[in-house]
């Protein structure tokens, strides 16, 4: 899995509290045109311009008035409120993945994707690495 991470084009990786895109360390409080050249400008500004979201990253971003960026969310999934409302009354509408199915995010050297699905597990992984655990 690993190795699978690896070789992806986009990888996001969780280091103790640090988060890294493609082994560059991503900060938080900084202005939007620092997001920019870490991941690109293919997003769109939705929410009267406060999110960022991006088409081509899992990701979404939260920024004040004076464009400073407060959180970045990794998203599994394509959602919008039409949706939750959907899936709330028992509709059946699914989720999109917006992770793609063979993509992993790693987690203090724990791969992971959408289908890891066993907390025990990780957190054995996570043991044996001596990392805490969730």
């Amino acid at each position: 899995m690993v190795k699978k991470f690896n070789a992806q084009e986009h990888r996001f990786e969780f280091r103790d509290t640090l988060l890294f895109y493609n082994n560059q360390n991503v900060l938080l409080d900084k202005p939007l045109s620092y997001y920019e050249k870490i991941f690109g400008n293919d997003y769109k500004l939705i929410n009267r311009g406060r999110v960022v979201e991006y088409k081509n990253l899992p990701i979404s971003m939260h920024k004040g008035m004076d464009s400073i960026v407060g959180n970045i969310r990794i998203e599994i999934y394509y959602y919008n409120n039409n949706m939750r409302l959907a899936k709330e009354v028992n509709q059946g509408y699914g989720y999109p993945q917006k992770i793609a199915d063979e993509d992993y995010i790693l987690i203090d050297g724990v791969a992971i994707n959408k289908n890891t699905d066993d907390l025990e597990w990780f957190n054995r992984e996570l043991q044996k690495k001596g990392k805490e655990e969730f």
